[in-house]
């Protein structure tokens, strides 16, 4: 069967490096996003040492190596389905104890899980390539890996609740990506992806899911603690934790 993520196939080599030369500028509140979920993780597994953390979709390993950097104790698993991104993760984490699994979502859901194994999982801008089925029983293979007490966070792009909050909510994310392209001195990119919105909904492998769905579908597998905790426009930060 053919794979229907352009990101996993040889079609999305170009994209890869196109998305990893502007990521920060592409996708909105990146930055705050993860030290939003950093401390988060913080308060929830205070002075603690020696954690098992699983980065899913983790791209070219990025977030990983930043969170590693402040907690360089812990076992960081990244898992992704993309060789290339996995090269460029292999890399980014060299020097910190990680371990690497190259396995789409669709495999790692399919396989036997291994019960609390995990103190905190994370995921950024993946998971939207799952249908809501799939969603549904990677939340529930997420729940059965965490550690009681564990925390799972994902930032991610949502469906927007209505036609006229989606018009709202792309022009936020045309005038942010235009925004930081100024600050950063490179003009020349202003409204030259002002298109990437509304292509981006319409890629077949994005597969926008609403937050309400989101948070009762986390909560239906057992999850606490149930809530966004930030959100701009499409993007959100949201969560539960294992109790």
């Amino acid at each position: 069967m053919p794979e229907s993520n352009t990101w996993l196939t040889e079609k999305g080599h170009s994209l890869i490096e196109t998305f990893l030369a502007d990521s920060d500028e592409f996708i909105v509140e990146r930055a705050r996003a993860l030290e939003l979920m950093i401390n988060i993780f913080k308060w929830n597994s205070p002075n603690a040492e020696g954690l098992s953390v699983l980065d899913l979709g983790c791209g070219d390993g990025r977030l990983s190596r930043i969170i590693a950097e402040r907690f360089p104790r812990h076992t960081y698993h990244l898992l992704d389905g993309s060789a290339v991104m996995f090269e460029k993760a292999k890399e980014t984490m060299r020097g910190f104890n990680a371990v690497f699994l190259e396995k789409t979502f669709e495999r790692f859901i399919a396989e036997e899980p291994v019960d609390q194994r995990y103190d905190f999982v994370f995921s950024s801008m993946a998971i939207h390539h799952l249908d809501f089925f799939d969603k549904q029983r990677l939340y529930e293979r997420i729940y059965q890996e965490l550690k009681f007490g564990g925390l799972f966070l994902n930032y991610d792009a949502v469906l927007p609740v209505s036609e006229r909050a989606e018009k709202w909510y792309f022009e936020m994310w045309r005038n942010w990506m235009n925004e930081r392209f100024e600050r950063k001195g490179e003009k020349e990119k202003m409204g030259k992806f002002d298109s990437l919105p509304e292509s981006a909904k319409g890629k077949a492998e994005n597969k926008y899911s609403r937050m309400a769905d989101h948070l009762r579908a986390l909560e239906a597998c057992g999850y606490r603690d149930v809530d966004c905790h930030y959100k701009y426009g499409i993007f959100c930060l949201y969560g539960g934790t294992k109790t």
